[in-house]
């Protein structure tokens, strides 16, 4: 059995079991089952001849829904897992296997407990998009291995704890948003050495202490800073004017000064 082939087999049936655990026949765009796997919707290969190993599915908005099955970690192949507005309830442990993931987003799914924390051994990530989903727990510190993250959304869920200053070492990480949670502490000084970020949300939070000052000077493509909603207190640092890009800044709702 040839390489190509042994994926082949193994992609169909993980997909099979992806169908036949989210409630496939009702799917808006439903799949064929006896039809070759590359006339089935979302479905795209590394080979665009129909030949190859899976690379991505996009199954956003198809009416999904029920449990994403352990099997969906077999898809080593797969780079892209586009799930958004379906009803699927949970990440399994065994998404840990997608090595080769670049992007994976499920915005409002009705995601709920913690995320697992081998999804943060996919190192290749770069994509990671979770927002307005029911998500609980506190941040791993684990986090910090997406080394190559540079987009990285969960706002809109319930994380409580601190903001792990491991975040500080994604060094291209250009979109932060942690808006709309139960975070608590102070922000983590290791931040300051986000340099190619453009947009950091932490809004409307328990997040408490002082304004970093020196995440102004560092990050000299900032264009959108909202710590809007929070128990931030101080002054204003002065170094907010090394922003020469800022576009948008929310701080209302705080108890800053100056």
């Amino acid at each position: 059995i040839t390489p190509e082939t042994e994926c082949r087999v193994r992609d169909s049936l993980a997909l099979v079991d992806l169908y036949n655990s989210t409630d496939g026949p009702n799917w808006i765009n439903s799949w064929d089952l006896s039809e070759p796997m590359c006339n089935w919707h979302g479905i795209s290969f590394s080979n665009q001849t129909c030949k190859g190993c899976l690379s991505s599915v996009k199954l956003f908005s198809n009416n999904l829904v029920g449990t994403l099955p352990p099997s969906i970690g077999n898809l080593s192949n797969l780079e892209e897992l586009i799930l958004d507005f379906n009803t699927l309830k949970n990440i399994p442990e065994e998404i840990g296997g997608l090595i080769n993931l670049t992007r994976f987003t499920c915005r409002s799914c009705s995601l709920s407990e913690k995320i697992p924390d081998e999804i943060f051994n996919l190192t290749n990530l770069r994509t990671l998009i979770l927002d307005d989903n029911e998500l609980s727990g506190s941040l791993s510190d684990s986090i910090g291995n997406l080394e190559h993250l540079t987009y990285l959304t969960l706002n809109q869920n319930n994380f409580s704890g601190e903001i792990p200053s491991t975040i500080g070492g994604i060094e291209n990480l250009q979109f932060l948003n942690l808006s709309e949670n139960q975070l608590e502490g102070m922000v983590p000084l290791e931040l300051e050495n986000l340099n190619d970020l453009t947009y950091f949300y932490i809004g409307s939070n328990n997040l408490s202490g002082l304004i970093p000052e020196g995440i102004f000077i560092s990050n000299p493509a900032l264009r959108n800073f909202d710590i809007s909603n929070n128990n931030f207190s101080g002054d204003l640092p002065a170094t907010i004017l090394d922003a020469r890009c800022l576009r948008s800044l929310s701080i209302e709702n705080n108890n800053i000064s100056g």
